[in-house]
């Protein structure tokens, strides 16, 4: 978002993702709908890691993770890339990409395991009524929308079990 020019801080357009918010200070976010993937080439800065198995890629909002989206822009540069796990399409975050199907695998167990550990870091509009919480439920799929999988809280019988520690860093006015 800063590098598209739609926040604000105090009214003055922020372009520096280092600046530190103080107490009263007013943030203001442009949010405009992305009618198709906001990024054509890859951009090997985006690139967190990466060694001879896998590469880890700080994926922008706005883009897919499927064979049009993220593998495309990872065709010329990486054609063996096998995504590890998804991200929503408008998230941001480290997404893994194994670099063959042996790695691909071993994340894959890791997954089945419950042995992977993933920290979202979210901005809630509005006041949390606790200070911490845990929401425990079934998830399935609920339905397909342009070829992708939505994903929703189902009964027992058809879901996997999710469970979410969660907890308010900082409130805002």
């Amino acid at each position: 978002c800063v590098n598209q020019h739609c926040c604000k801080i105090n009214g003055r357009v922020e372009t520096f993702c280092s600046t530190v918010v103080a107490r009263g200070d007013r943030v203001e976010f442009i949010v405009q709908k992305q009618s198709s993937p906001s990024i054509k080439k890859l951009d090997l800065k985006s690139i967190l890691f990466e060694d001879n198995s896998l590469l880890i890629f700080n994926k922008p909002s706005g883009i897919n993770c499927d064979e049009r989206g993220i593998l495309a822009l990872f065709k010329n540069y990486l054609p063996s890339a096998i995504l590890v796990h998804r991200l929503d399409r408008d998230t941001t975050g480290a997404l893994i990409i194994a670099k063959n199907k042996d790695v691909f695998h071993k994340f894959v167990d890791q997954f089945k395991e419950f042995s992977v550990k993933k920290t979202y870091l979210a901005i809630v509009d509005g006041i949390l009524k606790k200070d911490h919480g845990i929401v425990e439920n079934y998830l399935g799929k609920k339905q397909e929308y342009a070829g992708q999988t939505i994903w929703g809280s189902v009964e027992k019988s058809k879901g996997l079990y999710a469970c979410t520690d969660w907890e308010r860093l900082e409130q805002g006015n």
